[in-house]
This record gives C-alpha cells, sequence and structure tokens, in this order.
C-alpha cells in the first residue's frame, strides 16, 4: 500500500472499492470499507437498509450546512482495478468511486481547517432506476436543513451547467405465439415493434440551446421465443435524455401500436444546476440523482462536480488519472468552503 500512497495519499482507499463489485444490487458490499474509513474520519454515521443487498449511507461531522453526494453502484460487467503511475483502471474507477474518494479527500480537507458543517451520502441504484436517492427522501437522517448539495459524477472536474432530463421507458407488444411453418395462426408481436422503433429513428430530435440535442438509445430488445415460433410478446427498453420542448417522449406515445403498452421506469425533468465564476464550466450529456436530491431540501444550492470522464465510464477502459483525482479534490474543497462561506456558517478561507 505504501507503494500506492506514492501514487496518491487516497490511492489505497480507490483500489480497495474498486476491488469490490458492487454492481447494482449489490452496493452493500462496500459497507465494510466505506465503514472503517468514515470512522477513522470522526463521522456519525447511518444506514438505510433498502432491500438484502442494496443499501445507502449517511455520514455527518457537526451541524447541517453541505452534503456531498454520489452513488455506490456500478454497471457491469465488473472490471478488476489495476494500476500504473499515470492512473487506475476498471469498473468504478471514476464512476463513482473515484467520486466516493474526492469527495471524502475533501471532506477531511475541511475538517482539518476545522469546518465540521458536512455530510456525505452514498446512495444505492443510480445506474437503473434511482432507489436509493428516492428512499433518502423518507429517511429521517436526511431531513435537514441543507444550504448546498454538491452531487458527483465525472463532470472532468467542470462544473456542471445543466443536465438532460430522462424518460425511461419500457415498450411492449402483445401478439399471439404460433408455428412458424403457420404464420398465418398468430401475430407476430415483433413486427409492430419494429415499427414503433422505426418511428423513432425517423423522428427529427429537438435541438435546446443549452442543453444540446435530445438524444436515446434503445438498448434492449427481446422476443423470448426460439426462432422457429411466431412471437407472441416483444419488448424493448428505450432510453430518451430529454431537453425542453422534446420529440421523442411525444412520439414514443403516438407511435404506440394497437396492441402496445408503454410502462414508464423512469422520468425526470431537465436539470439546472447552481455555478460560481472561477470554475470551468459544462453542459453534462448524462443523468444523475441530483434532481431527486434537490427534493430533500427545495432551498439548497444543487451543485455537480468530479474528477473523470464520461467517455470513458461504463466501458471496458474505464480509469481515472492520479492527477484529476488531485484536482477534482482540491475543486471541492474549494467550492465546499466558498458556498458554506456564502452560507455565512464557514470562516475560512481556501488558499491554493
Amino acid at each position: 500500500m505504501q507503494e500506492l500512497r506514492s501514487l496518491h495519499p487516497w490511492a489505497d482507499w480507490l483500489v480497495r472499492l474498486c476491488e469490490l463489485d458492487s454492481s447494482t444490487g449489490f452496493e452493500s458490499r462496500l459497507v465494510p470499507v466505506l465503514w472503517e474509513r468514515l470512522t477513522q474520519m470522526g463521522a456519525h454515521l447511518e444506514i438505510q437498509q433498502l432491500n438484502e443487498n442494496q443499501v445507502n449511507i449517511f455520514a455527518q461531522w457537526g451541524e447541517p450546512g453541505l452534503l456531498f453526494s454520489t452513488h455506490l453502484d456500478t454497471v457491469p460487467p465488473f472490471i478488476a482495478p489495476h494500476w500504473d503511475t499515470l492512473a487506475i483502471y476498471g469498473r468504478g474507477a471514476c464512476d463513482a468511486k473515484g467520486q466516493i474518494v474526492a469527495q471524502l479527500a475533501a471532506i477531511q480537507n475541511l475538517l482539518d481547517r476545522g469546518v465540521n458543517n458536512v455530510a456525505w451520502l452514498g446512495l444505492a441504484g443510480e445506474e437503473t432506476d434511482s432507489l436509493g436517492a428516492q428512499s433518502a427522501l423518507t429517511w429521517s437522517f436526511l431531513a435537514q436543513p441543507w444550504r448546498a448539495i454538491i452531487n458527483g459524477e465525472p463532470t472532468q472536474n467542470r462544473m456542471a451547467t445543466g443536465q438532460r432530463g430522462v424518460y425511461h421507458v419500457a415498450l411492449a407488444v402483445q401478439g399471439k405465439a404460433a408455428h412458424s411453418g403457420t404464420p398465418e395462426k398468430g401475430e407476430n408481436a415483433l413486427f409492430p415493434l419494429i415499427d414503433w422503433i422505426q418511428a423513432l429513428r425517423e423522428t427529427q430530435p429537438v435541438h435546446d440551446p443549452l442543453l444540446g440535442p435530445e438524444l436515446w438509445n434503445c438498448g434492449h430488445f427481446q422476443a423470448a421465443n426460439p426462432a422457429n415460433i411466431i412471437a407472441g410478446h416483444a419488448r424493448s427498453e428505450v432510453w430518451v435524455r430529454t431537453v425542453p420542448q422534446g420529440r421523442i417522449p411525444t412520439e414514443i406515445k403516438q407511435a404506440c401500436p394497437h396492441a402496445g403498452r408503454i410502462d414508464v421506469i423512469q422520468e425526470l425533468e431537465p436539470f439546472y444546476f447552481q455555478t460560481r465564476p472561477g470554475f470551468e464550466q459544462a453542459v453534462v450529456p448524462f443523468g444523475s440523482d441530483a434532481p431527486t436530491l434537490a427534493q430533500l431540501a427545495p432551498q439548497a444550492w444543487v451543485f455537480q462536480l468530479g474528477p473523470g470522464s464520461i467517455e470513458v465510464a461504463h466501458g471496458p477502459d474505464e480509469h481515472l488519472c492520479w492527477s484529476d483525482l488531485h484536482q477534482g479534490i482540491e475543486l471541492l474543497t474549494q467550492l465546499a468552503i466558498q458556498v458554506l462561506a456564502e452560507s455565512e456558517i464557514c470562516e475560512v478561507s481556501y488558499a491554493r
């Protein structure tokens, strides 16, 4: 571990987190490592058990003021970590175990400067249905007068100005199964589903001046039967990244075939973040738990900032450069002290 600490003071903790497969549904695997570190940092800790293998973790130092938050889960498949002098590679390196480490290191910087109006929240399920964020809204420990929330996602250390909304739906079509040698006896559910998807492909997306174009992806397409059976049921999942006045969600509804059904899995409006001068800024092309977290404290400022890039997150080459981690910790510390000072609950100045 000494060799790792020569790369970065928090490198060993990031490696320990990345060695654990916390794919969505198995977030509780991170609890022992996080509990150890947060206890060493003197936090008051609480666990919200969502189900057998999913948890939210809350750590607090002092009175409520600033809440850091990010997610515990990663997308599959698990990729074991490895590293060199430039970066750490593996699943979760930047999305979002690198965010966990950057935020906890920033909190340690604040504690070392005498600031204790901070808390940290680790959430389950961000990569699928935001179960953790939704559950957090009813968690009594979070019902506090937060002044600001900093959500951690790989923004390349740029302060997010806004993010597209989410319209995640399952499209299902009911047909009638039959032997493929007698197709006249059945109704193939796949054909109207294919036409439904094709209608989306032919829809011209709306381009928002701030958020950019609305985007959509068909990442799941299924008819669970052999090729020699006329499909009696077909299903697809579509993920739309929405913008104001967008067309894709409307087209999904209008193009629905007579035997079709739309099941909404998740729906979030586009979201606009607080920003501050002195930070590089950018619109982010992904969704996050931030809009849900904003409901915890409608009066709070909500920011989004973190090291790493969405361009490698979720991919086989996911990684986080040690230099980016260092810069992210510095920026998060700077932002935290600035917003706490603006809230008149912190008098510590930040010196670069």
